[in-house]
């Protein structure tokens, strides 16, 4: 079920649950998963407002209780074998392997006014990837385009100096600002991919 990132994962009756919580400690706040949590759902509703037929998503929902924030999304047919565009390792291998799939998700993008960029400088292979390069895109078992890891889609504000080390993967821009902008922006734009 993926990396740490996204909090405390369960599977219960074909729903995947996930606690938006701080669980490695790097944010320094559960608030901040939960905004993290939020940037999820929005940019999933803008990519699905795409209106781009062959793209599947989860269906997901943010369930608020007693302070907590937990987010319930449906179960997709797609394993680490299905992975066919972007990147499951924080950009350490970046999967290029199905045009299909990212002339789908560069046509999303446009839609959007997010500009592709080159990333992986790290691994020594850079690829042209198209939003930010932790946005998963399956091949599923069911021969279906999937999308998935949705909430680093729009871009960050530009970073305060004295503000917190991560806050570029919550203090995102709004997608009507990032829409009407008159130059397509860069999902990645503070991130070391």
């Amino acid at each position: 079920l993926g990396g740490f990132a996204g909090g405390e994962k369960f599977i219960v009756h074909g729903i995947v649950f996930k606690f938006a919580v701080d669980q490695t400690g790097k944010m320094n706040s559960d608030e901040v998963a939960m905004k993290i949590a939020n940037h999820e759902l929005k940019s999933l509703d803008q990519l699905f407002n795409t209106k781009i037929d062959s793209l599947c998503f989860p269906l997901m929902s943010l369930i608020d209780f007693r302070g907590y924030r937990l987010t319930a999304l449906s179960l997709l047919p797609i394993n680490k074998s299905t992975l066919s565009m972007g990147s499951a390792d924080a950009g350490r291998t970046i999967m290029h392997s199905s045009q299909a799939l990212l002339k789908e998700v560069a046509n999303a993008c446009q839609r959007l006014n997010l500009r592709p960029h080159r990333a992986g400088y790290l691994n020594s292979n850079p690829q042209t990837v198209y939003g930010p390069v932790d946005l998963e895109g399956h091949i599923g078992t069911d021969g279906r385009m999937y999308l998935v890891d949705f909430s680093r889609l729009f871009p960050p504000a530009p970073p305060s100096p004295q503000g917190p080390i991560f806050q570029h993967l919550y203090h995102l821009l709004r997608p009507e600002l990032v829409q009407r902008y008159p130059k397509p922006l860069c999902s990645d734009v503070f991130s070391r991919f």
